[in-house]
Formats: structure tokens, C-alpha cells, sequence
């Protein structure tokens, strides 16, 4: 007898966990299908599947049943309606690439069949998303679905099948077991066609029907002391193996968190800190941010979260040790960093006497250049021509990082995010060993920090020193990419500007915080000259959402680069314009002042040392003949009076004693005055002895 099968299809959302209550039974089917049509015969009515409970089989007998059905193409169950196919070819896909959805399923059909669309009442196709399976159900009409014997799916050649395979999923298996305990258990001799142990669980496909359901029926398998569950098969997804995307992160979970790492940090397991970086994937949800929106001054949430997701992804790499570029396996270095804390109380070295001869700069000259270059790219550059660069890190005085837990954009959250830095500064967060964190104390020595010992807030004048960074990623602009080669013992000093500090005219600091300012630019001088630097990596220290004015702190640079000539072979500005610049504080920018005033400027070493003079960090206290006495180097001596060379009283005991002063001008020499005294802000951070006009007359 001639069977004739019609399909009636309910409506779905396409995942195993719809509502099935909304969908009739096959008895109520087959009750109010009889009175529809007016059938006399009981039909067979049957899911096709239960991962596709929505999708009934319905097997007729004769023709003229069948004719009574053809010409209706819904069919109405109380308040529930179902799409009514006739005389179709149902065919099943098992093993679909991941985030196969309908409309990509649809797609490779069409194509499959020569590129024609069906009408509706001819196609239908209907993805399980929760076990990467299908149905495809084609009228016979379509003569050439019939001789398709596969499709392709994301470059992948998918089999036809006439049923889905029967799979089940043993969970809670541990890594390290021995899979045949499982296979021989009773429940599954002679029953298992073929097995793949994913993380902690176990896909197992069965024989046939009577088998898969055994299992099921069973809900556990125990061997030994260890209870396994058994349940119907979902996709098992192994982060290690998956790309973070669209699908699975960007634009599905990473908007249900808020944009603070703390909030994952802790849960070790969750898929992104083990999902492989694609920077493509990044790079294109961070270009989908309207540029409008880009420029805004505000709190932008999707731009903070794919900063998040950097550094959430960062952590995982930094957790595992190791990541993958163009399918070679990269596996860092475990090596120890060491930061060294400099606060008011630290003293780099005692003062000294020495000869005049003694006294030899390191350079003959030193040359800078203002580079429009991310700062790490040229640190690499530096390290790659033998150099012995130190990276100034634009720190923030009470947070570790600044904002990068919360995906904020400037240069500290950006090193953070590209490196393995908060190992070093985030105390709370760092793991265990990896840092070694000492103090400089007040008789130049290094002790250990203890576990109560507390590196924020950081002192006015302070600043940390870190040695060991370890550098794996790629610009932001290039999707924070793994670098095939990391960037190994990466030193840096974090030094923090001050944040929205008194200004005059919008140009220039107040003399507090100019004075201030100076102090913080020379201890980064003097740390990087004692810790053997030749070169350094400099930036527009605080002229970006701490809006100090670009001009005034390029010219306070120049002041302490004209102190220390001869002390670093060169020193380089690595200055990239942001959303922090085009303000009324930097109209023109940052890099343009910086450049203007500094790139190739070059000063050779002093010839001439006189008393108060500072060559590089030391003080000339006293000179005789052929000596000279040179004072201590210390963090913080005594406060910079806000007067600076203006004050009247910096001769008077009283004063000195409790306020430092700045230097003689290292420009002067025997014959001739300084040539720059139309300056306002070398002659503010020099002394110049200028001899009085009225001479003896002078009131």
C-alpha cells in the first residue's frame, strides 16, 4: 500500500527549550484533523523528532485522503495554527557549524539548488540551535533537491541524512578518566557507535532508538564513586577551540554584564577568559560605533565593554600562559616582575666628593624627537637597535591602572590591557608570585614590601618603577592582535600628572602646580638615569582628560632635558592625538605643541659646573679648585617653592630651609648671559644671577 506523508509544522522559536505547551498533542491532532477533513481512517501522526516537537508526520493511506488535505495549506487547532506540506522530501543535517541559524540554513539550499527561490509553501528549513542540527523539508517538485547529497555551510560540506544521529551527553566526566569504564558499562556495550570527550563531557552516539532511549530512561551512569549525568544531546562548546564573536559574545552575553571586569573576574571559567582572540572581530564592533558617537565627550557603555572584553581575554592569556597566532602556539615566558616604590621618603644615593674631573656625563649630547607612534610600538623599535629605553606610564595617584577595570581609553589602560603591568600594580587582583614589590627607603636601600604595605595612594612626587613587563598584544587600532613575538623585560615608570590643575589663561599652569609639575618630570629623570636607562619614552604627561595645557608641560620638559643633557643618548615623545584633545585646553592637539617646541631639539653636555648648579640629578653645594660637593639625591627634599626663581627670600635661611629652589641656569657659561632669558618658563625654572642695571645706585 502506497503511503503519502504531509508535514505540519507549528510555529517555533528554533530552540530545544520552546514552550511546548502551546503545541497540540498527536491525539489532538489527529482528532480534530479527522473532523477537518472528514477522514474516517485513523491516521499515524507522529513528531518527526523530538529535538523538532513542533514538526508533526502525518501518514495517509489513499489519494483521495490526501486530495482533501493538498488544496489547504494551514490547518487550525484551537488557537494554534500549522503550515500544512504536502508531499515533501524531509531531510535532516546533523552537525551544522556553529551559530548556523535559519536564514544562513536557507541560503545554502537555495544555492544548492541552483540559486532559485521556493515559495514558502514549497521550503521550509528549521535550525536547532541547542544541538546544531536540521530539517529541510523540499516539495518533490524541486527535482533537483533530490539529487543533493550535501550542503555547504561556512566553507563546510554538511551530509544529507534521511534521520538525525541518537546522541547522548554523559556530563560531569573528569578530564583525566578513562573513557572505556563508560563505553562498557552495561547501559552502553555494543550499543556505542562513536564517542568524543569535550572539557568535562562526553558525547555519545547509540545504535538506534531503543538504545538512546535506555540511556535516557536511565539518567545515570555510575562507575566507582563517580555519578555521571545522561542526557539528551546539546552542542558542547569548547572555548578554547572558538573565536570570540558577534554571536557568542559581542553582541549576545557582553551586553548583559556591566562594564567592569570584577564582575567575571573571579568565575574562572567562564568561556571568555578561554575563547581565541580574533582581532578582525574585534576591530569591526568597535567600527560599528557611529563616528559621531566616537567623538563624544561622554560615557560611552559599548565602547568601555569591548575595552572590558580586552582585558578580560588579557587575564585568560595571562591564566593559561600562552595563546595561539596563525595556528602556532606562542607560550610566555613565566618571568617575575619587580617594582620598586619611590615615595617623599626615598633616597636615591648620598651626596658626595668627588673631583671635578670625575664628573663626566654618559652622553656628549642628548637629541629628541617627537614621534607621532603608540608608545610601545617605538619601545619595541628601541629594544630591537640595542637600546635600554624606560616608558613613562601616565599613571593615575590612586588607581592602579586608572579606569582600565571599567574599560577606559588613555595610555595607562591601553598598556594595561596590552600586557601583563597589572601583575605589578593591581595588588588586588595580581596573582600570587608573579610580583615582587620593594620600597626605596631613606638610606638608598630596597627593602621588601609587606602584604600591608599598600602601593596607592601614590606619593605627590612619587612614582613605581617596574621592570619585567611582559608585552603580547598588538595596537588598539590594530584589534589589540597577539604579537607572534612578545616583547619581553619591558621597564616603566607610572608617574602621575596632576587632574584638572589650576590654570591661567588656559595656557599655562599656575605656578603651584608648574613648580609641582617639574619636580614630578625630574624624579622621572632621576630614576630612569639610576637605573642605568639610555633612552626614553616619553608622552604629554597629563595633557589629556587631566587637561594640562600641551605647551606649558613641553616647555617644563625642556627645562629638565636641558639639566640632564648628556645623561640619555635620546629622548623620544610618543604622542597619539585621542578623543581626550581638540579641546579649548589643546585645540591644536598634543602632538603639534610637543613637536613644534621639542623634536630635534638637541643639547650637548655642561662644560661649565658652578655652585647651585644641577648637573643631571646632583646639586652643586660647594666647588673648589678641583671639588666638588655634590647633595643627595632624594625623591622629595623639601617642597618646590611655588615662587620658583622668582622668590625673593629663596637667599634667606629661614626660607631655604624649608623650600627647595630650582637651579643655576645650565646655559650660562664664563663669558656670556643665558640667550633665553625672553623665556618665561626657562627663566621661572632657572636662576640667572643678572647683574643690576643701576648698579651701586640700585634701591
Amino acid at each position: 500500500m502506497t503511503q503519502h506523508l504531509i508535514f505540519f509544522i507549528f510555529p517555533s522559536s528554533g530552540l530545544i527549550d520552546r514552550n511546548l505547551s502551546k503545541i497540540p498533542s498527536s491525539e489532538q491532532i489527529i482528532s480534530r484533523f479527522k473532523q477537518a477533513f472528514k477522514i474516517s481512517a485513523n491516521p499515524v501522526c507522529e513528531p518527526i523528532s523530538d529535538q523538532f516537537p513542533n514538526i508533526f508526520r502525518i501518514t495517509l493511506n489513499t489519494l483521495d485522503d490526501l486530495a482533501k488535505v493538498a488544496n489547504s495549506p494551514q490547518f487550525q487547532i484551537e488557537k494554534s495554527i500549522a503550515n500544512v506540506y504536502v508531499c515533501v522530501d524531509c531531510s535532516f543535517f546533523s552537525d551544522l557549524p556553529l551559530f548556523t541559524n535559519d536564514a544562513k540554513l536557507l541560503s545554502a539550499v537555495v544555492a544548492q539548488i541552483g540559486g532559485k527561490e521556493l515559495p514558502e509553501t514549497s521550503l521550509y528549513v528549521q535550525c536547532n540551535q541547542n544541538t546544531g542540527n536540521a530539517v529541510v523539508l523540499v516539495t518533490k517538485s524541486a527535482t533537483t533537491w533530490t539529487s543533493v547529497t550535501f550542503l555547504t555551510i561556512d566553507g563546510r560540506s554538511v551530509p544529507k541524512k534521511t534521520k538525525l544521529p541518537y546522541q547522548v551527553l554523559v556530563s560531569n566526566v573528569p578530564r583525566d578518566f578513562s573513557i572505556d569504564h563508560i563505553i562498557k558499562h552495561s547501559l552502553f556495550t555494543n550499543r556505542v557507535l562513536a564517542h568524543n570527550h569535550v572539557s568535562d563531557q562526553l558525547i555519545v552516539e547509540l545504535n538506534n532508538e531503543e538504545s538512546y532511549k535506555n540511556c535516557l530512561d536511565g539518567g545515570h551512569v555510575g562507575i566507582g564513586a563517580i555519578v555521571m549525568d545522561i542526557k539528551p544531546y546539546s552542542i558542547v562548546i569548547d572555548p578554547e577551540t572558538m573565536d570570540i564573536r558577534a554571536e557568542n559574545w559581542y553582541e549576545t552575553d557582553m551586553l548583559k554584564i556591566e562594564p567592569d571586569i570584577m564582575t567575571l573576574f573571579h568565575n574562572y571559567q567562564h568561556p571568555i577568559f578561554h575563547y581565541q582572540w580574533n582581532a578582525q572581530n574585534w576591530i569591526e564592533q568597535f567600527q560599528k560605533l557611529d563616528l559621531t558617537e566616537q567623538r563624544s565627550k561622554g560615557y560611552d557603555l559599548h565602547r568601555h565593554l569591548l575595552r572590558v572584553t580586552v582585558m578580560l581575554n588579557t587575564i585568560g592569556t595571562l591564566r593559561k600562559q600562552r595563546y595561539m597566532v596563525n595556528h602556532e602556539e606562542v607560550i610566555l615566558k613565566p618571568d617575575l616582575l619587580h617594582s620598586i616604590v619611590y615615595d617623599h621618603k626615598s633616597k636615591l644615593s648620598y651626596g658626595t666628593k668627588t673631583s671635578v674631573s670625575n664628573i663626566k656625563t654618559p652622553y656628549a649630547s642628548t637629541s629628541v624627537k617627537v614621534v607621532n607612534e603608540d608608545c610601545l610600538t617605538l619601545y619595541q623599535k628601541l629594544v630591537s637597535e640595542g637600546r635600554r629605553p624606560l616608558l613613562l606610564n601616565m599613571a593615575n595617584q590612586a588607581n592602579p591602572g586608572g579606569g582600565y577595570r571599567k574599560g577606559d581609553g588613555a595610555q595607562e589602560e591601553n598598556l594595561f590591557r596590552r600586557s601583563n603591568y597589572y601583575q605589578s600594580l593591581d595588588v588586588e587582583i595580581a596573582d600570587k608570585d608573579r610580583s615582587e614589590r620593594m620600597h626605596c627607603n631613606d638610606k638608598c636601600e630596597q627593602k621588601q614590601l609587606s602584604k600591608n604595605d599598600s602601593l596607592y595612594p601614590m606619593d605627590d612626587f612619587g612614582a613605581i618603577y617596574t621592570k619585567g613587563i611582559t608585552v603580547f598584544r598588538q595596537t588598539e587600532s590594530n584589534g589589540y592582535a597577539y604579537m607572534k613575538t612578545p616583547l619581553y623585560n619591558v621597564c616603566a615608570i607610572a608617574m602621575a600628572a596632576y587632574k584638572d590643575p589650576k590654570l591661567k589663561n588656559n595656557r599655562t599652569l599656575e605656578n603651584k602646580f608648574a613648580v609641582r609639575t617639574r619636580k614630578k618630570i625630574e624624579n622621572i629623570f632621576a630614576i630612569a638615569h639610576y637605573h642605568k636607562h639610555d633612552c626614553l619614552v616619553l608622552s604629554a604627561l597629563g595633557c589629556g582628560a587631566f587637561k594640562n595645557p600641551p605647551g606649558h608641560i613641553a616647555a617644563i620638559f625642556k627645562s629638565v632635558i636641558l639639566q640632564y643633557a648628556g645623561f640619555f643618548n635620546t629622548i623620544y615623545f610618543a604622542i597619539v592625538d585621542d578623543h581626550n584633545t581638540g579641546n579649548k585646553i589643546n585645540p591644536q592637539g598634543n602632538f603639534l605643541p610637543f613637536q613644534e617646541l621639542l623634536d630635534g631639539f638637541m643639547v650637548p653636555s655642561p662644560t661649565i659646573l658652578r655652585i647651585n648648579a644641577a648637573i643631571g640629578p646632583n646639586r652643586i653645594l660647594d666647588k673648589s679648585t678641583d671639588q666638588l660637593i655634590l647633595g643627595d639625591v632624594c625623591i622629595l627634599d623639601l617642597p618646590p617653592c611655588q615662587h620658583s626663581s622668582k622668590c625673593r627670600d629663596y637667599r634667606k635661611p629661614e626660607h631655604a630651609a624649608q623650600y627647595s629652589h630650582p637651579p643655576m641656569c645650565p646655559l650660562l657659561n664664563a663669558t656670556s648671559s643665558c640667550e633665553r632669558l625672553d623665556d618665561d618658563v626657562h627663566t621661572f625654572n632657572f636662576i640667572h644671577n643678572i647683574k643690576c642695571k643701576f648698579g651701586g645706585e640700585c634701591n
